[in-house]
């Protein structure tokens, strides 16, 4: 006859069992960088960027010009600073300001950092005066932007997304390896937008 005591401990040795059956995997996983995340797809995130850019130019009311369309172009991600899973690419749409009747460029830089600090961008970064640029993260996204003067003049947004897999989220037959670490140098947190943004 099996006493209660005995009893307890199979079941607790029975708990402890499906306990790493279930959670080992996981583990395993995670330490391989093997995931199977979702993210926007590639026409998403280029509608976003476009989106950012827009909103920008539309804070000076029709003063300037600008082109018809923001150029977009999509890039792997290389070397991700989430050290996620690679395979994985970023969009950058960019758009230029030309003509600046009724401001100077750097009014309208002012215009645009005064319209990312009041909606939601963050760790904004404002090199003036030694250089006519403002950069940004939107907090919700994860998207970065910036405004620059460029070589003709004028001024160029720019919209960059995270990092994102083409068709949201890798193919579940195709483990994607976690990226080496990037090297530690000053200046390298700006070279690349890596953080993985799911779909709102």
């Amino acid at each position: 006859m099996i006493s209660r005591k005995s009893a307890d401990s199979r079941y607790i040795v029975l708990i402890g069992v499906a306990a790493i059956i279930i959670i080992a995997p996981v583990f395993l996983l995670s330490g391989l960088g093997w995931y199977f995340v979702s993210t926007v797809t590639e026409d998403e995130a280029t509608e976003m960027a476009e989106r950012h850019i827009q909103l920008a130019i539309a804070e000076l009311a029709g003063e300037v010009g600008s082109e018809a369309a923001a150029r977009v172009d999509s890039q792997e991600c290389f070397d991700p600073l989430d050290y996620g899973a690679t395979g994985r690419l970023a969009v950058h749409a960019s758009q230029s300001i030309e003509g600046l009747p009724s401001r100077r460029p750097e009014g309208v830089v002012e215009v645009i950092y005064r319209y990312w600090n009041a909606n939601g961008y963050q760790d904004i970064s404002d090199a003036r005066p030694e250089y006519l640029a403002v950069s940004a993260r939107h907090g919700e996204d994860d998207f970065r932007v910036s405004i620059s003067s460029n070589a003709v003049g004028g001024l160029t947004i720019r919209a960059s997304s995270p990092c994102i897999w083409p068709k949201g989220t890798s193919a579940p037959e195709t483990p994607w390896r976690r990226a080496p670490k990037p090297p530690d140098y000053p200046g390298h947190e700006m070279t690349d937008s890596a953080r993985s943004v799911s779909p709102r």
